[in-house]
């Protein structure tokens, strides 16, 4: 089986207008509002500009990331939602599928930290199949993650879980 070299280029601007457009839609913000998007921010910072985006508009995220607002309020915390995400949109770089040397990092760290952790944590994931397989089947229904062999758990025990053994390497091994 050959491993390919070249991953296809996704249109991150169209891709992040479609995104927006489904938001826009789950919030049901119809129409959404106009926003001129500020800067891009890297997948890392993201967090950050928000909960700041949002401090600014008069609202503060709870313990458990949400954001708690009268009813009466509703339709003004999603058009904030909206807007902050908007304003401060990801990296065109983040839009893109993972290239060959991304799903090796992704494939080593399933292999030698995940899998290892959640074994550690009292579950059973099954090994990873060869990086050829992995390779050949990312994307697919088959594709290998570690996370399929965790039984559903509340929400606060999943949170706890995937900050002792994170899904994903770290975003600083993926986007250099």
């Amino acid at each position: 089986m050959s491993t390919p070299s070249a991953t296809a280029s996704v249109d991150a601007a169209a891709k992040r207008a479609e995104e927006l457009r489904d938001y826009a839609k789950f919030l049901g913000l119809d129409p959404a509002p106009v926003v001129t998007p500020e800067r891009s921010v890297s997948i890392d910072e993201q967090p950050t500009v928000f909960a700041s985006c949002m401090r600014e508009a008069g609202y503060t995220v709870g313990e458990d990331g949400t954001y708690s607002v009268p009813k009466s309020q509703t339709s003004a915390l999603h058009v904030a939602l909206y807007t902050c995400t908007a304003r401060y949109p990801l990296e065109d770089r983040y839009y893109q599928p993972y290239t060959v040397e991304q799903k090796r990092i992704i494939y080593d760290y399933f292999a030698q930290e995940l899998v290892p952790c959640l074994r550690e944590a009292g579950y059973t994931p099954e090994n990873p199949p060869t990086f050829e397989t992995f390779l050949a089947t990312a994307g697919t229904a088959d594709e290998y993650n570690p996370y399929v062999y965790v039984p559903s758990l509340a929400d606060q025990e999943m949170r706890e879980l995937q900050k002792r053994c994170p899904a994903m390497p770290p975003n600083s091994r993926l986007w250099k």
